[in-house]
């Protein structure tokens, strides 16, 4: 039985890359063929024993045939019993309105700038303060950060102009106290926050004061992300439109369209709904 090593968080080439290596790296180069992986696939587990999901060896599949051209086209089995990923957990206004009622401080204000702007976790830790319009409530998303470094955004799409309500802004410029350069939210080094920490030192025991714990389940998950699924979902319920809804959120559109990017420079609509869920 072959089982992965401990996942980093968002580390996911690195993490891909050495699974590969420890699977494949000590076989002759020709001799990874499609019947060697397929028995990879079969036998391949978690540390907790448990299977991969179908779209998750996948994407091993994918990163190893760029590494082993022999391997387009060839016939991958997938098994279809592989356990499916976990739905990420959409928290309701009530919910989401404890959740901000419990968070203290910095990271208030940054449950606050995910839920008001729908940033992914990485854009918002990777936020500079010359990044916020103070006077035309706008957040510029040009970054993201990930294990404490910062770097490009997930893809072109992440790169976005956002509005916000005047609370949010407020509340971030109280927050940095007149500074006027560095990370939104940075750790007392000046480098950017880790998720991993945020996760372990704020984010559980906030969710557990908000009396939610029990939402993240053997089938679910509470994280950071269900924040940007809330958001989502607002904006929607609030009679956005779709297309402006993906632009907001910086996700792939169906179709390619430059002149909908050009004409939407700042995305607006239920930005202006949020107040109230504070």
């Amino acid at each position: 039985m072959n089982y992965l090593k401990r996942r980093r968080h968002r580390a996911t080439f690195r993490y891909i890359v050495n699974c590969l290596l420890d699977a494949f790296g000590k076989l002759p180069f020709d001799s990874v063929t499609a019947e060697v992986v397929n028995d990879w696939i079969g036998t391949v587990r978690k540390k907790n024993g448990s299977k991969l999901s179908k779209q998750t060896l996948k994407h091993f599949v994918s990163h190893l045939r760029l590494i082993q051209p022999k391997l387009k086209g060839a016939d991958i089995i997938y098994p279809v019993e592989c356990a499916p990923e976990k739905e990420i957990y959409c928290p309701t206004d009530n919910e989401v309105s404890n959740l901000l009622s419990a968070g203290k401080g910095t990271f208030r204000t940054l449950l606050l700038t995910l839920v008001m702007s729908g940033m992914r976790t990485s854009e918002c830790l990777g936020l500079q303060v010359e990044d916020v319009d103070f006077k035309n409530c706008v957040l510029a998303i040009r970054r993201g950060a990930v294990d404490g470094k910062l770097g490009p955004t997930k893809s072109r799409n992440a790169t976005r102009f956002v509005t916000g309500h005047r609370s949010l802004i407020d509340a971030i410029a109280n927050h940095l106290k007149n500074r006027q350069i560095g990370g939104v939210f940075r750790s007392r080094k000046g480098t950017p926050l880790r998720h991993s920490n945020l996760y372990k030192r704020y984010w559980k025991p906030t969710r557990k004061a908000a009396r939610l714990a029990g939402k993240a389940t053997a089938d679910q998950t509470f994280g950071f992300h269900s924040l940007r699924h809330y958001s989502v979902s607002y904006c929607i319920r609030n009679g956005m439109a779709f297309d402006d809804v993906r632009l907001r959120h910086g996700q792939a559109r169906k179709r390619s369209c430059g002149a909908t990017r050009t004409s939407h420079p700042v995305t607006t609509g239920a930005c202006s709904l949020m107040f109230r869920i504070q």
